[in-house]
């Protein structure tokens, strides 16, 4: 199984061709299902001609139960109004990056996914992205856990606070908090994979003693996303000297 944070078709960006070539690939040697929380991009066509790709493939987003009530909606009209007066603002900007983990953590959709792991026989879990990182505490025992880590989450952080010149005692013991409770939840993963040969040394000078693999990825959109254009003459002209 394969928890992301959304559904990748269409490939609409660069997170969504990795996850959709990823899928790709393992689907050659293993079954597939991929779960997400459903938002509402998330077409009912969209989910639809994804399950019809591959016989071995199949989504299961987690429909969210909506909340109607009063307070709910004031909430959510406040957080929009927030973000439009202060995106600016550099207290709600830090807000908005130097957050743990753990308070990130979706309950319903953890209950979700271990109900699916005991409908599918699923033995082996793996998390993409690390916002997603603090479903390892939910996940049962006997799975095998991997986590893809496509950027680490410290290392961005430690560059925003660098550029934003934030050097108060607050704000390195905030990092600092950010950073053990990453490299925690690492260590809870049976391995874990990372892009590059750089990204895994910082992983294991960081005391990340959870087993890192290297491992590449490269997306072939040559086939994908082609439209047809009218043939038009074009001259080139190449200079040489």
């Amino acid at each position: 199984m394969l928890i992301v944070p959304f559904l990748p078709f269409p490939m609409e960006s660069g997170g969504h061709q990795a996850v959709f070539g990823e899928v790709e690939l393992l689907r050659q040697e293993f079954n597939i299902f991929l779960t997400f929380i459903r938002k509402s991009n998330c077409t009912q066509e969209n989910l639809e001609k994804f399950n019809s790709l591959w016989q071995n493939v199949k989504a299961l987003p987690y429909e969210p139960v909506p909340d109607r009530s009063p307070i709910r909606f004031f909430k959510r009209r406040f957080a929009k109004i927030k973000s439009r007066l202060f995106k600016n603002c550099d207290k709600y900007k830090y807000e908005n990056e130097l957050y743990l983990l753990q308070d990130r953590v979706n309950l319903g959709f953890a209950g979700f996914v271990k109900k699916c792991i005991a409908e599918n026989q699923i033995d082996t879990v793996e998390i993409e992205f690390a916002n997603s990182m603090a479903l390892v505490d939910t996940l049962p025992s006997d799975v095998r856990k991997v986590f893809v880590h496509h950027e680490i989450r410290f290392v961005r952080i430690a560059e925003f606070m660098r550029q934003q010149k934030l050097e108060s005692d607050f704000f390195k013991q905030r990092f600092d908090d950010i950073k053990a409770e990453e490299i925690q939840y690492l260590n809870k993963f049976d391995s874990i994979v990372t892009f590059s040969s750089v990204d895994a040394k910082k992983l294991e000078q960081a005391g990340v003693i959870a087993p890192v693999v290297t491992s590449f990825f490269m997306v072939d959109s040559s086939k994908r996303n082609f439209v047809e254009r009218e043939q038009a003459s074009v001259l080139s002209f190449v200079h040489m000297q």
